[in-house]
């Protein structure tokens, strides 16, 4: 069957809106409780030849989480980044699926937040849990990808979501937490093409 230029076009259109109806159906009631969390910018660099991530996420905790957190319990926080080739198909194509890994906790004794990169064993210390969750929240020049892995020929999508990890939760508090809005934090997808 051949297809005229309407066509085609008519048909990517069609494709793109079903695309969209599709991730809401998935995504949207995961969204609708969590709020909480909001990537407020994001974008990528190649230095030295490798692309690098830098973005501004908002962490605004519920109150039973920060009542949890001042109680005792580490919370940990994961980064998802996908990197996505842009193909005229019905999917994307997945090139790269990363994850960045953050623990906060609290010492009463000393009165100190700590936050810990769980992928790099590097950890700082805060007076306060707002300066903590915008340290935490600053994300600067993160290695992502090789630049020559990727086709210079190619469109590719950078996608990052953050969220609090429920399964690194204690296993009373796990219970509580996957039946409680207050704890499901997460943001929606933040998209844009890397360059």
């Amino acid at each position: 069957m051949i297809m005229t230029v309407g066509q085609v076009s008519l048909w990517h259109g069609f494709k793109c809106v079903t695309s969209l109806l599709l991730y809401v159906a998935l995504y949207w009631p995961a969204q609708a409780d969590a709020s909480e969390f909001r990537v407020l910018s994001a974008n990528t660099e190649v230095v030295d030849g490798v692309y690098r991530l830098n973005a501004v996420i908002d962490y605004d905790l519920t109150e039973p989480v920060r009542e949890a957190l001042l109680n005792g319990i580490a919370l940990v926080f994961h980064l998802r980044i996908e990197i996505l080739r842009d193909r005229s198909w019905w999917w994307d194509g997945d090139v790269a699926d990363l994850n960045e890994s953050f623990r906060l906790s609290y010492h009463a004794l000393s009165q100190q937040f700590v936050v810990k990169d769980l992928n790099t064993d590097l950890q700082q210390t805060f007076p306060d849990l707002d300066s903590a969750l915008r340290h935490q929240g600053h994300v600067h020049e993160l290695p992502l990808i090789d630049a020559a892995l990727l086709d210079p020929k190619q469109t590719y999508i950078v996608g990052l979501r953050a969220q609090l990890a429920l399964d690194e939760l204690p296993l009373p508090m796990k219970i509580r937490a996957y039946t409680s809005s207050d704890w499901r934090l997460a943001s929606a997808w933040y998209m844009w093409e890397l360059s």
